[in-house]
């Protein structure tokens, strides 16, 4: 299963784990989809959204307000982003 982590000073954090074809994330996001919270006033109601194809999974930036990074980059809203392990 593939899973997403914060990493806090008393150590790592699992936040939820991916499902399906899609993943949704943010503080609030719809409960229509799979998704993943994070209660934070950072980030956005529905902040973005994992999709998996094939193999791999990407990132989308559904419009938040204080922007999204992946692996170091930041991802511009709209943009997909291919997310690595770690």
């Amino acid at each position: 299963t593939y899973s997403i982590s914060e990493i806090r000073p008393e150590g790592k954090v699992v936040l939820g784990e991916f499902t399906g074809e899609e993943t949704y994330i943010g503080r609030e996001p719809n409960e229509a989809h799979a998704h993943i919270v994070i209660p934070s006033d950072a980030v956005s109601r529905e902040h973005g959204k994992f999709v998996r194809i094939r193999d791999h999974w990407l990132y989308k930036d559904l419009g938040s307000t204080n922007g999204s990074w992946i692996n170091g980059l930041p991802v511009r809203q709209g943009q997909m982003r291919l997310v690595r392990s770690g």
